[in-house]
């Protein structure tokens, strides 16, 4: 995962907001309709002041930050920290990421590079001691210490700007760095932006872009109650989280994500068509056209024979064929039907099973041993503190395989075996001394936006779903008997139990 950066907004912005008298709540579309009359105020009032120059954006930004600077900065205000130190201010918890959250008091805004307290909400009116200091080139406070909610009037935040490119690119030219001693971006500068795109996918993490911009807009720390899909637009208000050295790309920290589906033409319905009784296998629908609401209501025609959850997990109850049937949330009236057959259950014997949290302790950045090749996966395998039964079958290991240990510091908070990397997912390639015709997998989604599909020895794949985030599931991959295990995904996940059962 990236690093994530702390806020950075044009000194454009300031100009803009600066005509933005207190509000009531709005909706997403009235907020984005407000922030380009004002933008259009904005450059008017440039004009008039620089006729003897252009409006463009350079322009409106000198005209910006003059303007800015020569405006009185209250005491005790986001806007008033300027320097390294400790500040005491009231503000409003505007938005929440898995690692930290912002405060905006009207006057400006700045990230808490620390988990909120569960006492705390966002909305909250709050008095905080914040930390601060300098991180790629902006201020970041590392702790809000004495933070307790405040009676009366919280300041007014004001409306979200519409996001452009020049914004974007003035953020991309004042990227940081590490090393950085003082912060060039001032928190009075630092404002909510809101823009309408479309969410993309690059190898492991959502982006968004807008239109006239290639930079990429991804949401940092995004938390699991906002869901953002893949192929479905809509409408952000965000602040903007910071741009690193590379200029690759922008973190944005998310505080609403409004979907705009199109509408619904239809549904297919994917997964395994057969199920032993007792067993499990994952459904998936996917609607028609992609942009549309994915969200479908799960049934069966016959319980008795095989139930579904919400999720679109199938279970065999006894043996018999029904079908289970997923009915699209956006319109009722679009359906799909699966056949499902349920079979005898296969009695089977278990050859091994190990239980990966059991791994030793290492530093996040190491292996467990090293990349995973024979010696070491024999390594961790034969050691008898890792087997919860049986003896160890496990004889030779691909040398390309890359295995990594997690622990209760990475994102899932969970100690097993790491199966892919920030850059993607992981080919696990490993021989037995018997033949193997099930290889069950207990696994847990490293996050809400990183939902690893996963096949063994090339066969119906089975993708992990928002519900695997909070909790391990075990997933049963039935092969064709033999020696050689391959285990796929696409994403990285973390791997608690792998059971080896005989053929």
């Amino acid at each position: 995962m990236k690093k994530n950066f702390l806020l950075l907004f044009p000194l454009a912005a300031s100009l803009i907001l600066a005509s933005c008298g207190p509000t009531a709540s709005k909706s997403a579309s009235s907020q984005s309709a407000s922030g380009k009359s004002d933008t259009t105020t904005s450059q008017s009032t440039s004009k008039s002041d620089s006729s003897s120059s252009k409006s463009d954006s350079a322009s409106q930004s000198a005209s910006a930050s003059q303007s800015s600077s020569e405006e009185p900065v209250a005491e005790n205000t986001i806007a008033a920290i300027t320097k390294s130190g400790t500040f005491d201010v009231k503000a409003v918890i505007a938005a929440k990421t898995t690692k930290g959250f912002v405060l905006d008091d009207g006057t400006g805004a700045i990230y808490v590079y620390k988990a909120l307290d569960a006492a705390f909400a966002v909305g909250d009116y709050v008095s905080a001691k914040l930390t601060v200091a300098p991180r790629y080139a902006i201020w970041e406070a590392t702790e809000a210490a004495s933070m307790a909610k405040v009676e009366g009037t919280a300041p007014t935040i004001a409306t979200p700007t519409a996001l452009t490119k020049a914004i974007i690119d003035d953020w991309v030219s004042k990227a940081g760095s590490k090393t950085e001693t003082e912060a060039p971006l001032a928190t009075k500068d630092v404002r909510q932006v809101s823009f309408t795109a479309t969410a993309a996918l690059d190898d492991t993490f959502t982006y968004f872009t807008i239109e006239g911009s290639t930079t990429k807009l991804e949401p940092s720390g995004l938390l699991p109650s906002i869901e953002i899909i893949t192929g479905v637009k809509y409408e952000v208000v965000a602040y903007c989280g910071g741009c690193n050295s590379s200029k690759s790309y922008v973190s944005i920290y998310v505080k609403s994500a409004t979907p705009k589906y199109d509408k619904i033409t239809g549904l297919t319905v994917s997964g395994a068509a057969s199920v032993e009784v007792g067993a499990s296998i994952q459904l998936t629908a996917t609607a028609d056209p992609v942009g549309a609401d994915p969200h479908v209501i799960w049934s069966s025609k016959d319980a008795t024979i095989a139930t579904v959850d919400e999720k679109g997990v199938v279970k065999g109850v006894k043996e018999g064929a029904t079908k289970i049937v997923a009915t699209s949330v956006a319109d009722s009236a679009i359906a799909k039907e699966y056949d499902v057959t349920v079979t005898k259950a296969v009695p089977t014997s278990s050859l091994v099973k190990y239980n990966l949290e059991k791994l030793p302790s290492v530093e996040t950045s190491q292996t467990v041993t090293g990349a995973l090749d024979a010696t070491a996966m024999l390594g961790v395998f034969k050691n008898t503190e890792y087997i919860a039964s049986g003896t160890n079958i496990v004889t030779a290991v691909s040398d390309s395989t890359k295995v990594y240990q997690a622990n209760k510091s990475d994102a899932p908070a969970k100690t097993g075996l790491k199966l892919g990397s920030s850059k993607g997912g992981a080919k696990l390639v490993f021989t037995t001394s018997a033949a193997v015709s099930d290889v069950k997998l207990t696994i847990k989604a490293w996050s809400a936006k990183k939902l690893a599909a996963i096949t063994v020895n090339g066969g119906t794949a089975e993708t992990l779903t928002t519900a695997d985030v909070a909790k391990e599931r075990e997933i049963d991959f039935k092969i064709t008997a033999g020696t050689t295990i391959t285990i796929t995904t696409t994403m990285y996940c973390i791997c608690t139990v792998m059971e080896l059962v005989g053929a």
